[in-house]
């Protein structure tokens, strides 16, 4: 990334995702769903792509997600993993 540029990122919450799976054609059970306080931050995959545990391997994805409060615990691929 070069200086003075940002990341494309996008919080939704989890109603919003809902919302756009069901717009998908899927459908959510939302009876054990926390909709008010649950966020998710979606952003592009670095060039680096996804460490894993130990970060000897690296998973590449076109977006990566992680609870927007804990981001901390990781963050899952998005989509087909894709090749570097």
């Amino acid at each position: 990334m070069t200086e003075g540029t940002t990341t494309p990122t996008i919080t939704l919450t989890v109603r919003e995702i809902a919302d756009l799976a069901v717009f998908a054609g899927l459908t959510v059970d939302d009876s054990d769903i926390d909709f008010e306080n649950e966020e998710l931050t979606i952003t592009l995959c670095p060039e680096t792509g996804l460490q894993d545990d130990d970060g000897s391997a690296a998973s590449h994805y076109r977006w990566i997600a992680c609870l927007t409060e804990y981001p901390e615990e990781g963050y899952i691929g998005l989509g087909e993993e894709q090749k570097p």
